[in-house]
């Protein structure tokens, strides 16, 4: 195992709230959390195909609510094992508890406290491992739909955008497209191909041409171009047509007896 950890996107039946390994948790859109996890907190919407970029900050706020009353990883995972170990957040330090005075220096403005009564046994304060058994599919080191979480999930897309600019739209990087051997040579000819595809962004987007830069104030922020709106729709209607039957071809009339039906003698 090379420490690889996984960082998804939930499906609408893989989000919701299930039983906890110990008294006291809960599992929600695959993180461990405690029980005094609001209600309106436990069922939030999922960032789908279409949803504007204020939108998406607003829903990752509502999940970035949530870090108080989670549990965070303890140390690295056990790979031998397949375990992780969690922390619960008054040890992490998101979370008031009358019986841990620690935890009662925080900002009562800002942290929840427990419902938990001072000198009463309560479950704070307590780690726990999962195992395979345990949400192993749907956990995430980082809590699904938080801020951090969208910031890491969306590096797949700027990976996809930028090899699309080197192979497509802004140059042809493809294979045999530098013809040196080793690394290092490698490196210094595509560095000279990413620094080309950089001044065609600045310029097609830009209006910023490198070979004759405006002049600017050093705190300017230059806008991007106003992009150009298709004027034809890019894929037309096509009128419905029903396949023909195949026939037999044209040939002379059958003439002789007829067929005999089955049964018949």
């Amino acid at each position: 195992m090379r420490g690889i950890e996984q960082v998804l996107d939930l499906h609408t039946t893989q989000r919701g709230t299930r039983p906890g390994p110990i008294p006291g948790t809960i599992f929600v859109d695959g993180g461990l959390f405690k029980d005094t996890l609001p209600k309106d907190l436990r069922s939030l919407g999922g960032f789908s195909l279409g949803v504007s970029a204020e939108a998406k900050a607003l829903l990752a706020a509502q999940y970035d609510r949530r870090k108080y009353h989670a549990f965070t990883p303890m140390g690295a995972p056990n790979y031998a094992r397949a375990t992780q170990r969690y922390r619960d957040p008054v040890l992490s330090g998101t979370m008031r508890c009358a019986n841990h005075p620690a935890s009662l220096r925080l900002d009562a403005a800002r942290y929840p406290q427990t419902q938990c009564v001072e000198g009463e046994p309560c479950h704070c304060g307590t780690t726990v491992t999962l195992g395979p058994d345990d949400q192993l599919n749907l956990r995430q080191r980082v809590l699904y739909g938080t801020t951090k979480w969208k910031a890491s999930y969306g590096r797949r897309s700027v990976v996809e955008s930028t090899n699309a600019c080197a192979k497509v739209h802004h140059a042809r990087l493809t294979r045999h497209s530098t013809r040196v051997r080793g690394t290092e040579r490698n490196g210094i000819l595509l560095s000279f191909i990413l620094a080309a595809v950089n001044a065609s962004i600045l310029l097609t987007r830009y209006g910023y041409d490198v070979g004759d830069p405006p002049q600017v104030a050093d705190d300017e922020v230059i806008e991007p171009l106003p992009s150009a709106r298709p004027t034809k729709a890019l894929h037309r209607q096509r009128k419905f047509s029903r396949p023909r039957r195949a026939q037999a071809p044209p040939g002379p009339a059958y003439t002789g007896p007829p067929p005999r039906r089955p049964g018949s003698r």
